[in-house]
């Protein structure tokens, strides 16, 4: 989970990311670039890559440069929307941006799954109550 902060504005404003970006991002390589097998009703199926390992590397330049001059915007008040929000929704209304760091676009929208499906699985987890 922590890999995934590349994609939050706040990140972008810590004067150490340069340093730490190639490390989250070999992090998130190694986990969602090569399929996965799954068993299913004793069958084992394959379940293909979900992001292109070559393609972010290729892309991280664009995508780190976007980051970085758009941060600071993002991070100002009034925060009339969620700063990962606001940030997201300036990168994908520019189609070359987005279209420039693509596989980054699919990062992004993997880690909102993952950390929503963490968040409502915490949530339900709490209203247990052992008895």
């Amino acid at each position: 989970m922590d890999a995934f902060r590349i994609v939050y504005p706040q990140y972008w404003m810590d004067l150490k990311c340069d340093a730490t970006f190639v490390k989250h991002l070999q992090i998130i390589k190694a986990t969602f670039y090569l399929g996965k097998t799954h068993k299913v009703d004793d069958q084992n199926m394959m379940v293909g890559e979900l992001l292109n390992a070559n393609d972010l590397n290729c892309q991280q330049g664009m995508f780190k440069l976007t980051m970085k001059s758009n941060a600071t915007a993002c991070m100002a008040t009034p925060f009339d929307l969620n700063p990962l929000t606001e940030m997201w929704c300036l990168v994908t209304t520019f189609q070359i941006l987005s279209f420039s760091f693509l596989e980054h676009v699919k990062l992004v929208k993997l880690a909102m799954v993952q950390i929503v499906g963490n968040v409502e699985d915490e949530k339900c987890f709490s209203t247990l109550t052992l008895e």
